[in-house]
């Protein structure tokens, strides 16, 4: 975030009243279901069916596509099958690809004029190694009801190929990003670059490689995105010696993206998208392959850009987005937040989709309900304002899945959650598809969900939005919070002593819990949207002081604060001094600033008309003043502005709107 704003000493004191905020999309924000958890219909069910892939008709929103691996039921071979819906997903055509000797990796894509793409790799028994990896494509051209009955094959040594159709901006091209096989610094070991090839007219008799992306290190493709004026965007994942053969070991794997403005022939230096999430490996739970996706229905300067990933202990998923092509990437933002008694998240396989008018939905199986993380369900969150907040995640199974438990034998060994990555997909209409392997029935099936992202209403306008949601919406129950609880455990709020001076309700009559919304002013003139924060006042020292609390959620903090790692807590305490008749007030937070440890401070207020006015010493932005004005016995507004010319003109740079919760 780009701030007009103080230095961290300065921003973190008028951080005690709007550290935070919540701005209408990100809270509002609901799922509209449309089919939930229903199976999904279609012939020959058959055995298991793991890792599904799924593709939305841009042009048409009753049109999709979807393929899974098909285990037999002695688990030594695997086919692929392709699935073709004509009506939003209520009936299926099914066609099996049962040539193939083990078929993994299914990814399919819907092109203009009823022309839809299968890809998988085949791994063949005639080789050694990676060379028995071979990429197969087939063609539809009746939209998937039928299929190219011999599939051509375009390279060997890959592995997760990803599909992505570029449309009239790069001449009707399909990319095609893998994994590759190459060699590594020993002979006998085997290293992995990311490889985008380039089909030309969608044409597999008319493909050429481009440049290799990335080092030829432990790295795979997770996205590959056309961009309306012609670049073109790859995002992938550096596991950074976390396969075997590799010395180089990092802490965490890390998501970058690189881009090619002539159509993938050359990639500018990378940039990092984040570096906060799972890695995986051999000696660890595979988290599931990154999930990435794009909305450009707004044009080439508007694109989106999304990139979804497990964090790292499981503990979450995170997302990334870029609004300027890929060139740089917000902060991860968390899309698994949970309350009340969901528990901590152990997610795994992330999903993400991008709808028109910023609408995104992220979806990923998680274990948080099952103690020996053996049984699951598919979670959801959805964005409204283009993916800086998520709602509360929605536990779309009715059921748990136990896939250890049934009869899926190598299928629940091999795919232990149904799939290394997902199907979630975004129609022209805005309408979400999800489909999910599932073992509630004690052995993998098909199910899946269709839903819109219900944005509800919000305010505009220049100054804060008026509209605060309910906190329970946001946080759950507050007293659950143990940073709340503790804090009031002594009583709850108070109430002022009999001896103290009568200006001691000046602030003292803020004793309550109160949701706040917060805007930050941006360098451009404009203000930001924040995160939600809860902020707790007490009478305290006997009644004879008032003391305040300023509480955030770690995976709900705003960019300025950076990735703390931990809820964000603000404390100050407030007494009035008769003799000065001001109040003196001091203040400490847990380590939000540049220097650790030295987050604390001092201010005066005085009141006048209505308005309590507080003051810094001066520093090396000028004079600060904080204002609380239009105090109600519900509702108050805050404001932090700044001086550099002796207190002639002020700036604001900081706005905060209030309402009592309790």
């Amino acid at each position: 975030m780009s701030a007009l704003r103080p230095s961290p000493l300065a921003l973190l004191t008028a951080s005690i009243l709007a550290a935070g905020a919540w701005s209408a999309p990100g809270s509002g924000q609901t799922v509209e279901w449309i089919v939930r958890d229903a199976p999904l219909e279609a012939p020959g069910a058959g055995p298991p069916h793991v890792e599904p892939h799924l593709a939305a008709d841009p042009a048409d929103p009753d049109h999709l596509v979807a393929a899974s691996i098909v285990v037999g039921a002695d688990g030594d071979r695997w086919h692929c099958a392709v699935l073709a819906s004509f009506d939003g997903g209520s009936a299926w055509v099914r066609t099996d690809f049962g040539a193939m000797e083990r078929c993994i990796d299914p990814w399919v894509v819907v092109l203009p004029e009823d022309t839809a793409l299968f890809a998988a790799i085949e791994i063949r028994s005639d080789g050694q190694g990676p060379d028995r990896f071979r990429l197969h494509l087939h063609r539809s051209l009746d939209g998937g009801r039928t299929w190219s009955p011999e599939p051509d094959t375009l390279g060997r040594r890959l592995e997760h190929p990803i599909l992505a159709f570029g449309g009239p901006a790069h001449g009707g091209a399909l990319y095609l990003g893998a994994r590759l096989f190459v060699r590594g610094p020993e002979e006998e070991a085997w290293a992995h670059a990311g490889r985008v090839g380039h089909l030309e007219g969608a044409d597999p008799t008319r493909a050429r490689r481009t440049a290799l992306i990335g080092p030829a290190r432990d790295l795979i493709v997770t996205g590959v995105a056309p961009l309306p004026g012609g670049d073109l965007v790859v995002t992938y994942r550096d596991f950074h010696g976390e396969v075997e053969g590799s010395a180089d070991v990092a802490e965490r794997a890390r998501g970058w993206a690189a881009r090619s403005e002539d159509g993938g022939r050359s990639f500018g230096e990378p940039v990092l998208v984040d570096s906060a999430c799972a890695s995986g490996g051999l000696a660890r739970a595979f988290p599931g392959y990154p999930s990435a996706a794009m909305a450009g229905a707004e044009g080439p300067s508007r694109t989106r850009l999304y990139h979804a990933c497990v964090r790292r202990d499981l503990e979450g998923v995170a997302v990334s987005r870029s609004t300027d092509g890929g060139r740089s990437w917000s902060r991860p933002v968390r899309a698994d937040r949970a309350g009340g008694d969901e528990g901590t998240p152990h997610a795994r396989t992330p999903m993400v989709a991008a709808g028109p008018e910023g609408r995104v939905a992220v979806a990923w199986y998680d274990r948080r309900h099952d103690p020996e993380r053996a049984c699951q369900d598919v979670y959801l969150a959805v964005s409204g304002d283009g993916g800086r907040r998520f709602s509360r995640p929605v536990r779309v199974t009715l059921r748990s899945s136990c896939p250890g438990a049934g009869r899926n034998g190598r299928a629940a060994r091999s795919w232990p959650m149904g799939g290394d990555y997902g199907a979630l997909a975004a129609g022209p209409d805005g309408t979400f598809h999800l489909l999910w392997a599932d073992s509630r029935s004690g052995v993998f099936a098909l199910r899946r969900a269709a839903f819109r992202v219900d944005v509800g209403s919000e305010t505009s306008g220049s100054g804060p939005r008026d509209q605060v949601p309910p906190v329970e919406e946001i946080f759950g129950d507050p007293m659950e919070i143990p940073a709340v609880r503790r804090f009031l455990a002594d009583g709850g709020f108070g109430e002022r002593s009999l001896r103290a001076p009568d200006a001691l309700t000046g602030f003292g009559r803020l004793a309550g819990i109160w949701i706040a919304a917060q805007e930050v002013r941006t360098r451009d003139g404009g203000w930001t949207d924040g995160e939600p924060a809860l902020w707790v006042w007490k009478y305290a020292l006997g009644g004879f002081a008032v003391q305040d609390l300023w509480y955030q959620a770690r995976d709900r903090l705003p960019d300025y604060l950076g990735d703390l790692g931990r809820d964000y807590l603000l404390t100050a305490t407030r007494i009035y001094d008769v003799r000065d008749e001001r109040w003196k007030i001091v203040w400490i937070a847990n380590g939000a600033g540049e220097t650790p440890g030295k987050d604390f401070g001092t201010m005066e207020a005085t009141e006048r008309e209505g308005r309590i006015e507080m003051t810094s010493p001066p520093g090396e932005h000028g004079l600060q003043r904080v204002v609380f004005s239009e105090v109600t016995p519900d509702t108050f507004r805050w404001t932090s502005e700044y001086s550099r010319d002796g207190g002639e003109t002020w700036t604001a740079v900081m706005r905060v709107r209030a309402r009592r919760y309790r």
